[in-house]
């Protein structure tokens, strides 16, 4: 609901980390491994068990200057990436909506030789 309070449900936890996760890595444009600063939340709305925790990975070039980052994602001065928040919320408390894009290679029906193998569907 817009008009739930949250709380932080711990005490926010901030520190170096090593960032171990290839695809986030990716994401920051850092190394596997790099150390950054990491910023851990645990959030829900007042009354409730915790509902979100966030992981923010925050960029080394940019952690010192705004310390109070919340989810800003490319800086605007060079259109990098300077965070990356991980997100995990239950199943049954969001919904997500993805934009599918199907690829010109991916026609209907799949040719048995193909590599998706044999169609698997009845045919129209």
């Amino acid at each position: 609901m817009g008009d739930e309070l949250w709380i932080h449900h711990i005490t926010p936890k901030t520190g170096k980390a090593p960032l171990n996760d290839p695809r986030l890595a990716h994401l920051l444009n850092v190394p596997v491994g790099e150390v950054v600063t990491r910023r851990l939340r645990v959030t829900g709305p007042e009354g409730e068990p915790a509902f979100q925790i966030s992981t923010t990975w925050i960029h080394p070039r940019i952690s010192e200057e705004v310390p109070e980052i919340v989810r800003i994602g490319c800086s605007a001065k060079d259109e990098k990436a300077v965070d990356v928040t991980q997100v995990v919320i239950p199943g049954d408390r969001m919904e997500e909506v993805a934009r599918l894009r199907r690829d010109d290679s991916a026609k209907w029906p799949h040719q048995a030789t193909g590599p998706d193998g044999p169609p698997v569907a009845p045919g129209p």
